[in-house]
């Protein structure tokens, strides 16, 4: 007589701290067994005073930590567990395990992300997400990547928008692995035509003309361009030569993506920046007398697997520069990028010096300065200055905004002119380049008085402008359409990183 075998499943009873003072982060090293006191702080230092109770979820079953442990873990002698833990962070004070399964309808907004605990002695850390603005950042200052992503705790489902973290394991995985990561699941995530990669996966595809890949010898741009390519993008790799790539790299990060940066030693993803509310004293024009919005930029917005997500990225001189942290360890700064790989779609061959170059001539030749003075925006100093913003969207998202505003707000413009003045009816290639321009005083108000449409699949010696929009005046397949309106100034593009 055969006996069945009995299998004993472990036991997922959650658990919630509530968090009043400091000392009681320590309570996770109780109730989460695979936590490190450099965990507890990290935790501590970035969450304190916004999290007020926590739920732990023993024995979580994580996609990306099951990939690491199969192919790495599993085959070195010391056993190690194949199950995680995650904790969840809540700005509600006192709440129950049956709280939060039962009314996640109520406690959803006091939801502010989770992180998975791996079974990792040094570095146990692994997908985090946190929502930036249920932190202390604010709307206002503040733009940077974020998707959202789904959470069930025992049935309850929340979500989280944020952009994805993990710290770097030290064993099968380095910075760079991390950085792509990073890169890749908040690519996936957001867009369905990227698949999931998995950790390993990025350790796999890594060249390997230099010997074994586990444990690496370090990771150069060339492994990023080749893992970015095998994950279905298309990157370019911008390398600082001169003052000119940071206008290149700028406009990237203001299109939406993930820029992979790298130092003397050390990657990380920028996914942002924050602003100045006025033009710096020595800001520079261009010789059409135009500024680029790059003037503007204060801080870039790092994910860095040493950090707690959503660190600022500043000068050697500024002395809220994140990488101050670092000592004479090594140099982070915006001053010292060595490289960056933009993770971009297949249909995008024109470049962004290219198209900066098209736009600024197109401007002078159609005389914005006449404009400006018919529009008597002179009389103040500040007012005269003519500010550009150069980016790369889908024609998908740019008609969205345009059919949104449409829609929202009352015009006053012909009915025979509405569609070419929201560009929702003409035909624009997949991707296209936008340049935004306006005054000063209008476009740290979100607005702006003109716009150029380029398709980013055309070449610097067949560039093609598409369509624009000027102050009163509307240009499409060789027209010039005139049209009324009482407010000459209109709503920026804002869906590159998130809605102001």
């Amino acid at each position: 007589m055969h006996r069945k075998m009995q299998i004993e499943f472990p036991c997922s009873s959650i658990e919630t701290i509530t968090i009043e003072k400091e000392s009681d982060w320590n309570k996770l090293a109780i109730k989460c067994y695979d936590i490190t006191l450099p965990a507890i702080n990290f935790f501590r230092n970035g969450l304190h005073g916004i999290v007020k109770t926590i739920l732990v979820e023993p024995f979580y079953i994580c996609k990306d930590y099951r990939n690491l442990y199969s192919q790495f873990f599993s085959k070195k002698f010391i056993e190690r567990s194949s199950y995680c833990s995650r904790v969840h962070f809540f700005s509600e004070k006192g709440l129950t395990e049956q709280d939060i399964v039962y009314y996640p309808e109520i406690y959803q907004e006091s939801y502010i992300g989770y992180s998975v605990i791996q079974p990792i002695e040094k570095k146990c850390i692994g997908r985090t997400v946190i929502d930036p603005f249920k932190l202390r950042y604010t709307e206002s200052n503040f733009y940077c990547l974020r998707t959202k992503f789904k959470v069930n705790i025992n049935g309850a489902e929340y979500f989280v928008t944020g952009y994805p973290y993990s710290s770097q394991n030290a064993e099968a995985s380095v910075c760079a692995h991390t950085a792509l990561w990073c890169a890749c699941r908040y690519l996936s995530e957001r867009y369905s035509v990227y698949k999931d990669f998995f950790p390993y996966d990025l350790i796999d595809l890594a060249e390997n003309s230099e010997g074994r890949k586990v444990p690496y010898r370090g990771m150069t741009y060339k492994d990023y361009s080749n893992i970015l390519l095998n994950f279905g993008t298309f990157p370019a790799i911008l390398r600082k030569r001169n003052s000119a790539f940071y206008y290149d790299f700028y406009s990237y990060i203001e299109s939406g993506f993930p820029v992979l940066v790298s130092f003397e030693g050390h990657v990380i993803n920028i996914i942002g920046h924050t602003l100045f509310n006025k033009l710096p004293s020595d800001a520079t024009c261009n010789h059409y007398g135009f500024y680029d919005s790059l003037s503007l930029v204060d801080k870039y917005i790092a994910v860095d697997d040493n950090f707690f997500p959503y660190q600022m990225l500043g000068n050697k001189t500024d002395i809220d520069n994140y990488g101050t942290i670092y000592g004479d360890k090594i140099d982070i700064s915006v001053e010292n990028i060595k490289t960056a790989v933009i993770p971009l779609p297949e249909k995008v061959y024109l470049p962004p010096q290219d198209a900066r170059k098209f736009c600024y001539a197109w401007y002078d030749e159609n005389n914005i300065t006449a404009l400006l003075k018919e529009l008597k925006v002179v009389s103040k100093p500040d007012k005269e200055k003519v500010i550009c913003r150069l980016f790369l969207t889908s024609a998908k998202s740019f008609k969205k905004r345009k059919r949104d505003l449409s829609i929202n707000i009352e015009t006053g413009i012909e009915k025979d002119v509405v569609s070419l003045v929201f560009p929702v009816d003409i035909s624009l290639p997949h991707f296209i380049w936008v340049m935004e321009i306006s005054i000063i005083s209008e476009y740290l108000r979100g607005k702006c008085l003109g716009e150029v449409i380029l398709d980013a699949s055309s070449n610097k010696h067949a560039i093609k402008m598409v369509y624009a929009r000027l102050g009163k005046e509307v240009y499409y397949q060789n027209k010039n359409i005139s049209f009324s309106n009482n407010d000459i100034f209109y709503s920026q593009y804002t869906h590159n990183l998130g809605e102001r």
